[in-house]
């Protein structure tokens, strides 16, 4: 008989997670101390066998669900035993075809529909200069905001990620006109995820975002094996920047905001 069990159980995560390490590359590398405090899992098992996983980060500001998984059934019937454990308003990614667990009990805005890429081109990366990029610390907050605030706003971005060293900017004069970071790094389980990348709207089509997030994935391929990213589906631009960089796409999902009904 199926059941849901919340599990804390690294190993035994991983150990499912690994099957499809590409779709899983968020919730491999909350498995990392950096990270896993903030974070909530429940399983659905069956003779103590995984058959479906989620994953709650438990943000201040708002807690993100993410249940990525090919088999639909089973991630349904977790999703629907889950409603006592999640938080009353909340952002989700899910599957294809997950969304209809949630009908009765909340209310899904669509965010769309997006992509995971995987890096699999590196060699592209040594084509790239790579000049003028600097890693940024906490001493660049400032600048960091200020470029967030005017061309990329309402992203995610917590500022305890400059601990990792894992952003990079570009800088004209003293202005900061674009950045690369990452959303999730393990050097323990050897994945890492891009996210929060941006250029000034008037800097954009002068290949600054291919810089930094060239200088990003070199930085990180020193510590990492694979290194992931998602986007909109939508945004054509950044998905053919991403392809130029050796990246391609390997699933979709989507994305909503989760509210009571």
């Amino acid at each position: 008989m199926r059941q849901v069990i919340q599990i804390r159980d690294k190993n035994r995560i991983h150990e499912y997670l690994k099957k499809d390490t590409h779709l899983h590359i968020y919730e491999i590398g909350d498995l990392d101390d950096f990270f896993f405090n903030h974070t909530s899992w429940w399983a659905l098992v069956n003779n103590n066998e995984i058959c479906s996983l989620a994953m709650l980060y438990q943000s201040p500001d708002l807690p993100t669900l993410l249940i990525l998984n090919n088999n639909v059934h089973h991630s349904k019937e977790l999703i629907t035993k889950l409603f006592p454990y999640l938080p009353h308003r909340f952002y989700s990614h899910l599957s294809p075809e997950l969304e209809s667990a949630f009908s009765n009990t909340f209310s899904l805005d669509h965010h769309g529909l997006h992509l995971k890429m995987i890096l699999k081109d590196e060699k592209i990366l040594n084509k790239i200069s790579i000049k003028d990029v600097n890693e940024l610390n906490i001493a660049n907050l400032e600048d960091i905001y200020d470029l967030y605030q005017k061309s990329y706003p309402g992203n995610w971005f917590d500022q305890r990620m400059l601990e990792t060293g894992m952003y990079y900017g570009l800088y004209i004069g003293s202005d900061l006109v674009s950045i690369a970071g990452i959303h999730v790094y393990s050097p323990q389980y050897g994945v890492a995820s891009l996210g929060n990348i941006t250029t000034h709207p008037d800097q954009r089509g002068k290949g600054f975002a291919s810089k930094v997030t060239t200088a990003l994935c070199l930085s990180l391929l020193k510590k990492v094996d694979i290194i992931g990213l998602n986007v909109s589906a939508q945004n054509a631009r950044a998905i053919s920047c991403y392809e130029k960089l050796g990246f391609e796409k390997y699933a979709t999902y989507n994305e909503y905001m989760v509210n009571p009904v």
